[in-house]
């Protein structure tokens, strides 16, 4: 499987959307490769200040050793494929993170 087909967006039962790549699944948990949670905030445009919904990701293990989380199956509530637009930004913000934890590291 691509990564494409793994990458999935995951409904928690807090109501919260998360996108990673599945790595592992069993009966009881979900392992997640690069986990970003979704979420989408109205602004102000710059023009006559019309407001403007902005979807931003933010990781989950941007100060962690590793890049991997284990969920409970039992806190997941659906999974659903992202578009076109959100794999884009899923792929933007990924590499930003990466970018970010070498400089970390190099300090």
């Amino acid at each position: 499987m691509t990564d494409e087909f793994t990458r999935r967006i995951i409904r928690l039962n807090t109501g919260d959307d998360v996108m990673a790549k599945i790595v592992n699944t069993d009966q009881k948990r979900l392992s997640l490769q690069k986990p970003f949670l979704l979420s989408t905030k109205s602004v102000m445009g710059p023009r006559r200040g019309m407001k403007k919904d902005v979807t931003m990701l933010q990781s989950w293990t941007a100060f962690a050793d590793g890049d991997e989380i284990t969920i409970q199956q039992e806190n997941i509530l659906a999974f659903l494929n992202p578009t076109g637009e959100t794999e884009k930004l899923y792929t933007i913000e990924k590499k930003r993170e990466e970018e970010l934890k070498k400089k970390r590291l190099h300090k």
